[in-house]
């Protein structure tokens, strides 16, 4: 995937592995990676020779998806007396948590839903 339609022009690129590919159809894992919500990627196709379509396939990151599974982060309240421990997971630190919360705050205000 890349920010441009046209792969040359592409500044930022990242790599997606297909999950199955018959003449029809491809499926593949989309990862958002480099790209935020509601920015617009570019598909490129490489065939077996590294040839490589014209024109990118329009996709768009859904905000509101990105919204969602940020809620579920922001409500993972760190417990008292078990320090670093996030609701009985896997330990991870308490500015983690913290970022990550500013980071879902900044997310919302950004799409308008505070």
């Amino acid at each position: 995937m890349g920010n441009r339609p046209v792969y040359e022009n592409s500044t930022k690129l990242t790599v997606a592995l297909p999950t199955a590919w018959t003449d029809s159809e491809i499926t593949a894992n989309l990862r958002q990676g480099i790209f935020q919500p509601g920015e617009t990627a570019y598909i490129f196709i490489f065939d077996a020779n590294g040839t490589v379509n014209e024109t990118g396939y329009e996709i768009t990151f859904d905000v509101t998806s990105e919204i969602r599974l940020k809620h579920c982060i922001r409500s993972l309240e760190i417990s008292a007396g078990m320090d670093g421990m996030v609701d009985g997971l896997n330990p991870v630190s308490k500015d983690c948590i913290i970022r990550l919360k500013d980071a879902v705050h900044e997310l919302e205000k950004a799409a308008g839903k505070r």
